[in-house]
């Protein structure tokens, strides 16, 4: 079908594409800042592998748990992608 036989979209369709590409955009910003936080986690992570004293390790157990989450959160994000799109 050519572009010019399309049917005209509504005001309220015009509005609803509009939020999809908005949530669209805030998703890519959300996995943007994750990977941002990710690699700050795995650059400190690596930085304190020899951790020599208890606050060293405890700080280190704390970077691997987030670390853990962030990659729990960047796992369901293309989940909720594709739930936005369907919806």
């Amino acid at each position: 079908m050519k572009f010019e036989q399309m049917m005209p979209a509504s005001d309220l369709e015009k509005a609803c594409i509009w939020d999809i590409f908005r949530a669209e955009d805030r998703l890519w910003d959300i996995e943007a800042e994750l990977l941002n936080d990710l690699h700050y986690y795995e650059r400190r992570a690596a930085s304190m592998a020899q951790a020599a004293t208890q606050a060293d390790r405890a700080l280190l157990t704390i970077y691997k748990s987030h670390i853990r989450r962030i990659n729990g959160l960047l796992s369901r994000l293309p989940q909720q992608q594709a739930r936005d799109t369907a919806d």
